[in-house]
């Protein structure tokens, strides 16, 4: 390795452990503050940093033209139960000796309604 190489491999091995240095300083910073702080004190500040961590994903996501997430309740996915009632008593007439759970029930009736629309598409 040539001089110059060899003074330059050694400043930036210098610099990244002076880096480390400084991360490990701020993270040690960091503990201690937090110790110092009460949960209250501690959650406050959390709750902050998330909300600003929130609000930083939406501000990105709007400069890539990307909708905002919803906020909202999450949204029910397939039928409803009151879709599924046919399919349920179906269910319950193939099957009156299992003691099924609602869930188990609720696949059972899913896979009727779709062979039920699928024999409809072939027709």
């Amino acid at each position: 390795m040539s001089g110059k190489k060899k003074r330059a491999a050694e400043d930036a091995a210098r610099r990244q452990a002076e880096a480390d240095k400084r991360h490990t300083r701020a993270v040690l910073r960091g503990y201690q503050s937090a110790l110092a702080l009460t949960a209250e004190q501690r959650s406050e500040r959390a709750s902050k940093a998330g909300k600003a961590s929130a609000e930083k994903r939406a501000a990105e996501r709007a400069a890539l033209g990307i909708t905002p997430k919803s906020t909202g309740a999450p949204v029910a996915k397939g039928p409803t139960a009151n879709e599924l009632s046919d399919f349920f008593e179906e269910f319950d007439r193939q099957n009156p000796d299992l003691e099924a759970t609602y869930e188990v029930r609720r696949r059972g009736a899913l896979i009727l309604m779709r062979k039920h629309f699928a024999e409809l598409g072939l027709k």
